[in-house]
């Protein structure tokens, strides 16, 4: 039923359900709760809960069964949107950057060709790059853009379809000095405005690049 509600886009009758089932509704939970924090909650102390709780519950559920990685993706996922929310610099002096990287490296080690990890990753690698800059980024952090490009590249060999790839590609693109990337940021942000959402969440991926592509 929690599923079912996510994929229909009632995000906060999918939290309830899940959170009521405990550690077996965790990954489910924290879907739906990444979801409505991203989408739908304009108050930053209630997204940022929302956030901390779906990160707390797939840890826990990660100790109780380590070789689910789901559970391991989602925590990585949730900690990526709340270093978004708090400022990306905050979030690695606190060392979230860390526990970001080793729950998607478990992730795909438990699942090579998790096409949403390498999505997240690849903005990881983005991100940290933007932020602290190529050498600290590389010797702190373990990022590269070139890491982060073939992190996309294999996400969107899995799965080519997907809206939310191509928008985070578009994005991440975007950060800093990439003018000589306009043509790629464009046809990627086309490519999702243009994709056949399977779900919900899908389709308000596909409504954000297109909305992007109005107001460019």
């Amino acid at each position: 039923a929690a599923w079912r509600d996510y994929h229909a886009g009632d995000f906060g009758r999918a939290i309830v359900t899940a959170v009521r089932l405990g550690p077996i509704g965790a990954v489910v939970g924290a879907r739906a709760q990444v979801a409505y924090a991203t989408h739908l909650e304009n108050d930053d102390r209630e997204a940022l809960a929302l956030l901390c709780a779906a990160s707390q519950a797939c840890e826990a559920l990660s100790a109780i069964d380590p070789g689910d990685a789901n559970a391991w993706f989602m925590h990585a996922l949730a900690l990526g949107r709340y270093a978004e929310r708090i400022s990306v610099v905050k979030a690695l002096a606190r060392g979230l950057g860390g526990k970001i990287r080793n729950s998607l490296t478990t992730t795909l080690a438990l699942e090579p060709e998790h096409a949403a990890a390498f999505t997240t990753f690849g903005v990881y690698h983005f991100e940290v790059i933007d932020k602290v800059g190529t050498v600290v980024g590389r010797v702190t952090h373990g990022a590269s853009r070139e890491a982060g490009v073939q992190c996309f590249e294999k996400a969107l060999e899995l799965d080519p379809d997907s809206p939310i790839t191509h928008l985070e590609y578009a994005r991440v693109l975007g950060l800093g000095r990439q003018g000589d990337k306009v043509q790629s940021i464009e046809r990627h942000m086309q490519l999702a405005a243009n994709s056949q959402p399977v779900d919900a969440l899908g389709r308000l991926d596909v409504e954000r690049a297109r909305q992007a592509l109005n107001f460019a």
